[in-house]
């Protein structure tokens, strides 16, 4: 997984790896999405391969254009809550 760089300092994105076919997103939360050419589409998955390299716009993309899609959520590893004393 290559990190994101966040060039805005404000997405929730933390990372992605890039395969001929499909994206990877991972979230701040540890949430790991996929995104590929048969959902949400070829042309939203290169769009989105563009911003990742980028750094910026990813996560804005993705809520802009891709709700209502299902992506592939795997690698879920939820972060642990920091307990006071």
């Amino acid at each position: 997984m290559e990190q994101y760089k966040n060039l805005s300092g404000t997405s929730p994105v933390t990372g992605f790896s890039i395969e001929s076919s499909y994206i990877d997103v991972q979230y701040a939360d540890s949430a790991v999405y996929r995104y590929s050419h048969i959902t949400p589409g070829r042309d939203h998955v290169e769009r989105m391969k563009d911003l990742a390299r980028r750094g910026q716009g990813l996560a804005a993309y993705i809520s802009a254009n891709i709700y209502g899609y299902e992506p592939t959520v795997f690698g879920f590893q939820p972060k642990k809550k920091s307990t006071q004393h």
